[in-house]
């Protein structure tokens, strides 16, 4: 089944970024369309796309200012389009933090290729992997979907993925995160993990994480920990 490849698209000429939009709509992917960049980082993590594609010259924002933070911050393909040729802009675009730079104007067909090579090349080749990173606090699926994950989602799902499906007490969970190991604290464990299902399932996925009775957890499946 070809995945749903979820693309935000910024870019402050409307009639551009419509034109876009329904274009790359036609062709299966989930187009979320913003004039600036503020108002798309306001709701980007909860978006959570796979491909981000931002114009270099946005009005009182420069992209090459932003593209450190969101390569740092995030793990989703980075396009910048562009109406100019000029070599510095490329090299520079590039080197802070952008995977494609590609020039104005942009045929759908270059577009949409480079969208579905950059995806493969992210996401696709660990299809049979749940890869948690622990820099970015993230948690991408065999689909190739990423769930933001806090600090302690994250120290549990480390803990289950190093055990390589064998059981993790609920103690020594605790014990991690930094909690009493009474009883009375193994329903913080059950709220924890009932908030990681409710994530993963938004996207129609299953966490393959099962409770083991009187003993604790284990996660069964192909992981990965970067």
């Amino acid at each position: 089944m070809t995945p749903l490849i979820k693309t935000i698209l910024v870019d402050d000429d409307q009639d551009y970024l419509a034109s876009m939009t329904a274009l790359l709509a036609s062709e299966g992917f989930e187009v979320f369309p913003f004039t600036s960049f503020r108002e798309m980082n306001k709701v980007i993590h909860e978006i959570n796309p796979h491909i981000l594609i931002l114009d270099v010259s946005l009005p009182h924002e420069s992209a090459f200012e932003v593209l450190p933070t969101l390569r740092k911050e995030t793990n989703f393909g980075l396009i910048l389009a562009s109406g100019t040729r000029n070599l510095e802009f490329r090299v520079e675009g590039l080197e802070r933090g952008a995977d494609v730079y590609l020039t104005k104007p942009i045929d759908i067909r270059e577009l949409k290729a480079t969208i579905h090579s950059l995806y493969e090349r992210l996401y696709a080749q660990n299809t049979d992997q749940w890869i948690l990173n622990e820099r970015l606090l993230s948690l991408l699926s065999p689909e190739g979907r990423s769930h933001d994950l806090t600090e302690n989602e994250c120290h549990f799902l480390n803990l289950l993925f190093k055990a390589k499906g064998e059981p993790v007490d609920k103690g020594r969970i605790l014990e991690a995160l930094g909690r009493n190991t009474s009883p009375f604290e193994e329903g913080y464990l059950h709220t924890l993990l009932s908030r990681l299902r409710k994530k993963v399932s938004i996207e129609g996925e299953e966490l393959p994480i099962k409770t083991i009775r009187n003993i604790g957890y284990s996660f069964h499946g192909d992981t990965r920990i970067e």
